[in-house]
């Protein structure tokens, strides 16, 4: 692996490779966090935050996987707002805590310097895995709280973080859930209608055309796949878009945010089957109705195979106890309710 990553690191952004960790959630798997379809068309354009540098003046941050994590979850968070998926006590929490601007966007509003930092990026960049755990153990910071200037040196850049600096990332925590999953190359464009997608990239080369193709000699940057072939980066043009033979590393990252103080019921699809994934037992469940009916496992499958005749794909949802707890009362697949 070490030679295969030194063949073709001649220049860096910031991006360290590693290989898939066993405990890591797949895309599509059943062990994955809730997914469900957002953007059929696969274009998060609407929802892209502003634009940011991450190189300083005198020399680079090298922290292109904080940056393009957290460009990810800017669009996410943007989504949520937009069509109404937080409740408004979140809404209120953001805005009072400086993670939106006047407009309810967090438009550049997550601090890059703050898990760069917290995630333990070096001169010669980071792991996609580290900054996703970062993300997850210490939280998210506003920009304003812990921004950066563009004459910044390294050491500046990456002084020692206040304690108070710190516990606003874990509030944020108290309030949602971040979660990773592994996405496969041959999986990006039907991955993007769920979330934008981290993913690595040889950076850069362009045809005549302004088109950016494969540079054979590096694979050295982690950016943000927001639509089929377009790519949102740290580097100016921060919008760059792919040939149709572009070719990426062959696995990303998908994104989740998860609202924690969930004041909503979910809304069941009919047909869809519900897997709950957290706490000390997986339980199975199909809506109909507007019901969730619970059963043995093996009940479950036969009914729900049943009922779609075998058309499943997209019907598989992995929900956490908050959710499968506020559509109570739950039925058997008699119809009678549980006790």
């Amino acid at each position: 692996m070490a030679s295969f990553i030194a063949k073709f690191f001649n220049k860096n952004y910031g991006i360290k490779l590693a290989d898939i960790k066993s405990e890591d959630y797949l895309f599509g798997g059943f062990n994955g966090v809730p997914k469900e379809v957002l953007i059929p068309d696969k274009d998060w354009t609407s929802y892209l935050p502003s634009n940011e540098l991450q190189k300083m003046q005198v020399q680079d941050t090298m922290a292109c996987v904080s940056y393009s994590a957290l460009n990810c979850l800017e669009i996410l968070l943007n989504y949520q707002i937009a069509n109404n998926e937080l409740n408004q006590q979140d809404i209120n929490w953001l805005r009072d805590n400086d993670y939106l601007n006047e407009h309810n966007k967090v438009a550049g509003g997550f601090s890059d310097r703050f898990l760069a930092k917290m995630s333990d990026t070096s001169k010669s960049g980071n792991y996609l895995s580290k900054v996703g755990d970062s993300v997850r153990h210490h939280g998210l910071v506003p920009d304003n709280k812990w921004n950066f200037q563009l004459n910044f040196d390294w050491d500046k850049y990456y002084q020692e973080i206040p304690e108070e600096i710190k516990q606003i990332g874990l509030d944020f925590l108290n309030r949602f859930k971040i979660n990773y999953e592994i996405v496969y190359a041959s999986q990006f464009e039907e991955a993007l209608k769920y979330s934008p997608i981290q993913v690595i990239v040889h950076a850069w080369k362009k045809n005549n055309n302004g088109i950016y193709i494969r540079n054979a000699e590096t694979l050295n940057h982690a950016v943000t796949l927001f639509k089929p072939r377009h790519i949102f980066d740290h580097y100016d043009p921060f919008i760059k878009q792919l040939s149709n033979n572009y070719s990426y590393f062959n696995w990303g990252y998908k994104w989740t945010i998860i609202p924690i103080i969930n004041n909503k019921s979910m809304i069941l699809k009919n047909n869809n089957l519900y897997l709950l994934t957290e706490g000390p037992e997986m339980k199975a469940g199909i809506a109909v109705d507007n019901k969730l009916l619970i059963d043995d496992w093996d009940k479950v499958q036969r009914v729900w195979l049943g009922r779609t005749k075998g058309d499943i794909r997209d019907r598989v949802i992995s929900v956490g106890l908050a959710d499968w707890n506020n559509v109570k009362p739950h039925y058997n697949l008699k119809m009678q309710e549980i006790k």
